[in-house]
């Protein structure tokens, strides 16, 4: 849900809070960005370095989340990246992939 509000701010004051937005956003660490990226089989394995096999495998039995349009299997990076890091998480307390 978008909310618009309405002010009387100077010049100045916008610039002042423009800035102070900034300076927030780059404050977060970079794996905490969103970055909205979508990714074909052949680039998320690039990125993993990992065989397009294993990404199709691990597609197949749902262990990365996953876009199928009509015409690709497309993956989004950070949701992948959030998944991996949790499956780290449970390997370290013994689970399995």
């Amino acid at each position: 849900m978008v909310q618009y509000v309405t002010t009387n701010l100077s010049p100045d004051e916008l610039k002042g809070l423009i800035k102070e937005s900034l300076k927030e956003i780059q404050a977060v660490p970079s794996d905490e960005k969103q970055t909205n990226e979508l990714l074909t089989v052949k680039e998320l394995a690039k990125l993993l370095k990992k065989t397009t096999k294993t990404i199709y495998e691990w597609k197949t039995n749902n262990k990365i989340p996953y876009i199928q349009t009509d015409k690709a299997i497309l993956f989004d990076r950070d949701e992948v990246l959030k998944t991996l890091k949790n499956w780290h998480i449970v390997n370290a307390k013994g689970g399995s992939l």
